[in-house]
């Protein structure tokens, strides 16, 4: 389904005007879309790594889930709202950049799996009950996807005209070379514990 109506009624609105005329108004809301993407940023890697083990061992899992998605929904809040604000000054610019929607996809993605899966899981069941392969996975797929979503949207800035520190096709190696590491490492994961997988998935959706 073709959007570009969306972008080009954006262009001309009343958002688009105020994006584009004042320039002290658009600063604030870069700056509180900043502040978003450092308190997303955050909690996805502060409850992500703790899930891993890696950090915050001693406090209880469920504590730190609970903080910080409430941190998470915060500031996906912000991060929509400021982002839609700023998109409507180059709203048809964004239009045709592949790496705005190779954000856009990552992100629509990431709401999914947070909304209809992680947290779902980790809101019904208590979580030493749960797989440590299970919530392993779950971190990494989440740093996978989250991760994926911050380089795209950096991206945007490149394929403007912004020169990139490192070559094109070296950026894209690294992404997945990395990309490739975290789903092996998950498949490793599942394979070794197939069968309580498929357990708490009957007992999560059956």
């Amino acid at each position: 389904m073709d959007v570009y109506w969306f972008f080009d009624w954006l262009d001309t609105s009343l958002l688009a005007d105020m994006s584009k005329a004042y320039g002290g108004v658009f600063a604030v809301v870069q700056m509180f879309h900043l502040l978003g993407l450092a308190l997303m940023g955050g909690s996805v890697i502060l409850c992500d790594l703790r899930f891993l083990g890696v950090i915050m061992t001693n406090v209880p899992s469920r504590v730190v889930f609970d903080n910080t998605q409430r941190l998470f929904t915060l500031a996906l809040v912000v991060l929509l709202l400021s982002g839609t604000f700023m998109a409507s000054a180059v709203a048809l610019k964004l239009y045709f950049n592949e790496a705005f929607w190779a954000k856009m996809a990552g992100l629509a993605l990431g709401i999914v799996f947070v909304y209809l899966i992680r947290k779902p899981l980790f809101t019904r069941f208590e979580h030493d009950t749960i797989s440590p392969a299970a919530v392993k996975v779950a971190a990494l797929c989440s740093l996978t996807i989250w991760f994926t979503v911050a380089a795209s949207g950096r991206w945007i800035g490149f394929s403007s005209g912004e020169a990139p520190p490192l070559s094109k096709q070296t950026l894209e190696r690294i992404t997945y070379a990395f990309a490739t590491a975290v789903f092996l490492l998950a498949a490793w994961y599942w394979v070794r514990q197939w069968n309580s997988m498929l357990e708490l998935l009957e007992a999560a959706y059956g």
